[in-house]
């Protein structure tokens, strides 16, 4: 069985109840689908190399864990950093989704083509500093010329992460005109000119933290993450996700398109039935839960598009204008010095709470800062009416110990 119907659903909802699950479960259109069916939807498959590297990195987790607080420092100057409380791609940089919309692997465990594309479409619409645009890369083609299959027990069935990210960076994949996705095994039925039609990837990079995952999708993008599947998902309705009841079925890749400190979850974008299924194709899911965020993949850019909205890194002493109200923010702002540019000075603003500690806290103890922030095409307006300086909203703070 996968998923849970009739009496068994009513009895894994009183189980979740319990257990304070923070997630509606119900039928919804991936449980009216046939066993088989449900199961070809996952598809990630982890290679040797994959497995070994994620248990040496639950071993060193571990060893962590067992360390007295305060045994690790860090190296370096840098002494504390800290994205924003949360971060979500589907309204970011002036409420603008810079995502593509969700779309369906059917019956395939392509899920591994359909996460890393959709990182590379938000991507691309990042660096161009567009959010209209409508990029559409082919799963079809990086999946089925890889010579992946979809049938769980075929020999070449699914793919792990880092093998498509490699082939990404190494050929690139075309657009989806070039070779329209079928859900169905079938041989490499792409377009002549596909070379001169791709877009490959400039390199990729694992993350191991939730630190360093977090500032990765809030100054690049999102990201790509797999993750075990069990029973119990297959009800998603809504809500934060955390496994409750069922056993295990199989490896699942999706994209990472935000977090939220407050719900302490994951924001996902899935590829079952577009737009019909979870909370209108996206789902959350729990820090922690079912290995999401043991290792995540980082698109580091793309071949021949330039980044025009890459996030400037600000260094200088900080001097709070005192008074200073905006009309239309909430929030801590200060004017920055900038050391590297002697006698220009910028405008900085954040109304994310952790920032604003740090901030808060360079301006108490006259320390240096480095600000990684966005610089502000129509920020909001000043009391006078007009800014005379460059206005740049803050995605991270990086606290320097001066002594």
């Amino acid at each position: 069985m996968t998923g849970f119907k009739g009496k068994a659903l009513v009895a894994m909802q009183a189980t979740m109840k319990e257990a304070g699950a923070r997630w509606t479960a119900g039928e919804n259109a991936v449980t009216e689908l046939s066993e088989e069916h449900k199961l070809q939807y996952l598809g990630l498959v982890r290679s040797p190399e994959t497995k070994n590297r994620l248990e040496r990195l639950r071993q060193f987790k571990l060893s962590q864990k067992k360390l007295k607080r305060g045994a690790i420092v860090e190296t370096g100057a840098a002494m504390r950093t800290a994205a924003p409380a949360a971060w979500d791609w589907r309204n970011a940089q002036g409420g603008h989704d810079w995502t593509t919309p969700p779309k369906d692997q059917g019956n395939c465990g392509s899920c591994v083509s359909f996460g890393t594309t959709g990182a590379m479409e938000a991507l691309y619409k990042i660096l161009k500093g567009d959010y209209e645009l409508k990029p559409n890369y082919s799963e079809g083609h990086l999946f089925f010329c890889n010579k992946r299959q979809c049938i769980p027990g075929e020999p070449n069935y699914g793919w792990d992460v880092p093998d498509a990210l490699d082939y990404l960076r190494d050929f690139g994949v075309p657009d989806d005109a070039c070779f329209p996705y079928k859900d169905h095994d079938q041989s490499c039925n792409t377009c002549k000119d596909w070379k001169q039609r791709a877009t490959s990837i400039t390199a990729w990079k694992a993350l191991s933290s939730q630190d360093e995952m977090k500032k990765w999708i809030a100054t690049k993008g999102p990201i790509v993450s797999g993750f075990e599947v069990y029973e119990d998902f297959y009800n998603y309705v809504k809500g934060v996700y955390s496994h409750v009841k069922g056993k295990l079925l199989g490896g699942h890749c999706v994209l990472v398109v935000g977090y939220n400190d407050a719900d302490k979850c994951w924001i996902c974008k899935n590829s079952w039935l577009g737009t019909k299924w979870g909370e209108n194709g996206f789902f959350r899911i729990e820090y922690g839960q079912c290995g999401i965020d043991e290792e995540m993949y980082g698109i580091e850019g793309l071949q021949g598009i330039e980044d025009t909205s890459k996030p400037v890194e600000l260094f200088g002493h900080t001097t709070l204008v005192e008074g200073y109200k905006l009309s239309n923010f909430t929030g801590c702002h200060a004017l920055v010095a900038l050391r590297d540019t002697p006698g220009k000075t910028v405008a900085v603003l954040t109304t994310d709470q952790g920032l604003q500690s740090l901030l808060e806290t360079a301006l108490a103890t006259g320390n240096l800062i480095a600000f990684i922030g966005t610089k502000l095409t129509n920020p909001p307006t000043p009391r006078g009416g007009i800014w005379t300086v460059d206005v740049y909203g803050i995605d991270g703070i990086i606290l320097y110990d001066m002594k």
